[in-house]
């Protein structure tokens, strides 16, 4: 299986609406953690410099392929608890 690393920026504005940023996608995850650290020199991302996500994804692999409900949901309270972690 073959995998990229995509890196975001995640934040709340006015604790109710996510402002997500997708910055790249990586063939490593240490690509990634080193374009977080120049990512972090910038204005508005180093004042929050806890928000970067890696997430590793496959190549060539569906989502959603059974559609969807209500799951949007379910992604902003794990994101909630992940940030408050």
């Amino acid at each position: 299986m073959l995998y990229i690393y995509m890196l975001s920026h995640v934040r709340l504005v006015d604790n109710e609406v996510e402002d997500v940023k997708g910055l790249g996608t990586f063939d490593t995850k240490e690509k990634a953690l080193k374009m977080i650290e120049e990512y972090k020199k910038l204005p508005g991302f180093k004042d929050y410099p806890q928000n970067f996500i890696i997430e590793k994804e496959e190549i060539n692999k569906p989502y959603w392929i059974k559609g969807f409900n209500n799951t949007g949901e379910i992604q902003i309270k794990k994101y909630k608890e992940w940030r408050d972690q």
